[in-house]
């Protein structure tokens, strides 16, 4: 999973992610796998919701 946060950081923010933020996109992530429970592909779901949080990020949409 952390490799999976890097590559997003880096594919859309073209940064890698600080510790703090890896720690909270995990837990973001497991919580959101957590909270599908039994539905099939529930970590590939939960995975796709961080990317378009990525998306949502204010650094990805304002260029400073």
């Amino acid at each position: 999973v952390e490799d999976a946060i890097s590559r997003a950081y880096e594919i859309s923010l073209a940064r890698k992610p600080r510790a703090d933020e890896t720690i909270l996109m995990k837990t973001y992530i497991d919580q959101q796998t957590q909270m599908l429970g039994n539905i099939p592909n529930a970590n590939e779901q939960a995975m796709r919701e961080f990317c378009l949080a990525l998306l949502g990020l204010n650094e990805f949409i304002y260029v400073d």
